[in-house]
C-alpha cells in the first residue's frame, strides 16, 4: 500500500478503492434463517489410525498422510475453483483466466506453517482431476496441501446416508463432509475460512460453519468469502487507476462496470431433481445440470426480474409448477426436456413467449465440452404420439350394500404445513401420503377424537432427518 507521501503526489481523478486484504470487503452476510435450510450434519466417524483401503476417498488417503508430516496445524483456508480461483469459458480452451487477487491470496496462504490450504471444487474427479492439476502447474500453483474434487461415494459413509451410491452427491453436500474430514483430522484447527462465488452456495456453507462453531469446542471463527462482483470491482479499479487523462469523471480508456441479466431460470427442488433423474437417465459419467433448473431460451434479451413480475407475475423467490411435455438430445452433448407451460403462485398457467422455450437440461457431457449453451442447437423434439383404443374385458363382482364415504375431520395437509413450514407445493403431498401410510399401520382413523394421536405422528415426521420431501 502506498505511504502518505507517495499518496499526496498522485494525480488528481475519480476515487479509487484503497488495496486492503481480500478478507477486509469480501466477508460474506447471511440473510436468512438457517431453518430455511434444513441442513444436515455430517460428523466424521473416521479413525485416522486405521489403514484406508484403495476404495476409499482420494483426499481421505492424502489426509491420512498429511497428519504424519504436518504439524502444528490451527487454520484451515479452503478455495473453490471456478469463477474464485480461475475463470475459464470453457476449462479445455482456457488461456489466461486467472482471478489474480485469488492467486495472491492462495501464496500467501501456502507460505504459512500453521495453515491447511486446500482447493476444493464440485467438478467431477474423474472428467477434470487431470485437467485442473495442469492448470495448476503451468500457474506454479501446486502448493495447495490438498487438491480435492467431487468423487463417488464407493462405502458406508454419513454422505452416503443421503444419495444413492450411484451417482455423485450435491456440491454442498460434498464439501461440507470434506471440512468435516479435514477438521476431524487436524482436531487443532481453529480457524475456518472457504472461498465461494455463488451465493445460494455461501449462503447455506455460513451457516453450516456457524453450526460446526457451534458444535466445537476448538473452532472460534468459521467464515464465508464471496467474490463475485465485488471482485471484479477491484479489479477493474486497480486497472483504472493506472491511466492518468480523466474524461466524464472516469481515465480515457477505464472499464465501465454494469449489471444485466445473463439468464432467468427457475431453480429446481431436490424432489424434483430426483424425479427428473429416475426418468430420463444421463450416461454415466456426465454432469447432471438439473440443479440449474429452468432456463428461458431463445429471447434475444433475458427478462429480468422485472419485466417477469409484470408479464407473468412471477417474482425472485416465488413457487412454480412445471409441466414437461417434450424430450431431445444433441449426440454425444445434451439431454433435456422442455417445459410446456408453468403455473405461477396465483395459479395461472404461462405459457412461453413466442419464439422462446423454456428448457430443463438433465445431463450433459461435460468432459466432451458440451455446456447448457449448446440447447439452442436442439432442432427436434421428440413429442410421443398414439391413437385411442379402447380393450374391454369381463370382470364378476359381488354385491354389497354401498359404503358411505366418511368425511375427513382432520386437515392433514394442514397439520403438515404447521409443523413443516418450509414444505411447498408437491412436497406437501408426499408428506401427506406419509401421515396417512403410518395412520394406517397404527389403524388410527381420521376423526376429532385421535387429532392428538395424529398430531403426534405429524410432527414426528417433521422432526425426523429420514425424509427429505
Amino acid at each position: 500500500m502506498p505511504d502518505s507521501t507517495s499518496t499526496a503526489n498522485a494525480p488528481a481523478g475519480p476515487p479509487v478503492r484503497r488495496k486492503q486484504e481480500p478478507a477486509d470487503w469480501l466477508l460474506y452476510q447471511t440473510t436468512r434463517s438457517p431453518a430455511v435450510f434444513n441442513l444436515p450434519v455430517y460428523t466424521s466417524t473416521i479413525d485416522w489410525e486405521l489403514p484406508m483401503t484403495e476404495d476409499d476417498f482420494l483426499y481421505r488417503r492424502q489426509l491420512r498422510q498429511l497428519r504424519q508430516n504436518k504439524q502444528g496445524i490451527t487454520r484451515l483456508t479452503i478455495i473453490d475453483f471456478d469463477n474464485t480461483l480461475f475463470n475459464p469459458p470453457y476449462l479445455e480452451h482456457a488461456s489466461n483466466h486467472w482471478i489474480e487477487p485469488v492467486v495472491k491470496l492462495v501464496r500467501k496462504e501456502t507460505a504459512r506453517n500453521d495453515t491447511l490450504v486446500v482447493l476444493l471444487t464440485g467438478r467431477s474427479h474423474i472428467a477434470y482431476r487431470k485437467l485442473v492439476l495442469g492448470l495448476l502447474a503451468r500457474k506454479n500453483l501446486l502448493d495447495f496441501d490438498l487438491v480435492i474434487l467431487k468423487e463417488t461415494p464407493t462405502r458406508e459413509s454419513p454422505l452416503v446416508a443421503r444419495v444413492s451410491k450411484a451417482k455423485s452427491p450435491l456440491t454442498f453436500d460434498y464439501k461440507m463432509t470434506v471440512v468435516e474430514d479435514i477438521i476431524s483430522a487436524f482436531p487443532d484447527i481453529s480457524e475456518v475460512a472457504m472461498w465461494d462465488d455463488r451465493v445460494h452456495q455461501c449462503e447455506k456453507m455460513q451457516h453450516y460453519l456457524d453450526s460446526l462453531k457451534d458444535r466445537s469446542g476448538a473452532i472460534h471463527k468459521a467464515v464465508i468469502y464471496q467474490n463475485e462482483h465485488e471482485l471484479v470491482s477491484a479489479m477493474v479499479d486497480e486497472y483504472n487507476a493506472r491511466e492518468q487523462e480523466v474524461i466524464d469523471g472516469l481515465p480515457l480508456g477505464s472499464i465501465r462496470l454494469s449489471k444485466f441479466t445473463k439468464h432467468t431460470f427457475v431453480h429446481l427442488d431436490t424432489p424434483s431433481r430426483s424425479l427428473l433423474e429416475r426418468c430420463v437417465r444421463s450416461p454415466h459419467g456426465w454432469s447432471r445440470l438439473t440443479s440449474a433448473g429452468m432456463r428461458l431460451m431463445g429471447l434475444e434479451k433475458p427478462l429480468a426480474s422485472d419485466e417477469l413480475l409484470e408479464q407473468y407475475r412471477i417474482s425472485p423467490g416465488g413457487q412454480t409448477t412445471l409441466y414437461v411435455n417434450e424430450f431431445a438430445t444433441l449426440p454425444n452433448r445434451l439431454m433435456a426436456v422442455k417445459v410446456r407451460s408453468l403455473k405461477n403462485e396465483s395459479g395461472d398457467h404461462i405459457v412461453p413467449p413466442e419464439g422462446a422455450s423454456w428448457i430443463i437440461i438433465v445431463g450433459a457431457n461435460a468432459a466432451g465440452g458440451a455446456h447448457t449453451g449448446m440447447a439452442k442447437y436442439i432442432q427436434r423434439w421428440l413429442e410421443l404420439e398414439g391413437t385411442f383404443e379402447e380393450k374391454i374385458l369381463t370382470r364378476a363382482d359381488i354385491v354389497k350394500r354401498p359404503v358411505v364415504q366418511k368425511a375427513e375431520d382432520i386437515s392433514l395437509g394442514g397439520l403438515v404445513c404447521q409443523f413443516w413450514p418450509e414444505l411447498h407445493g408437491p412436497s406437501i403431498g408426499m408428506a401427506v401420503r406419509e401421515v396417512r401410510r403410518r395412520m394406517a399401520a397404527k389403524e388410527i382413523e381420521n376423526s376429532e377424537e385421535n387429532r392428538a394421536a395424529i398430531t403426534e405422528i405429524v410432527r414426528t415426521l417433521a422432526m425426523s432427518s429420514t425424509y427429505n420431501f
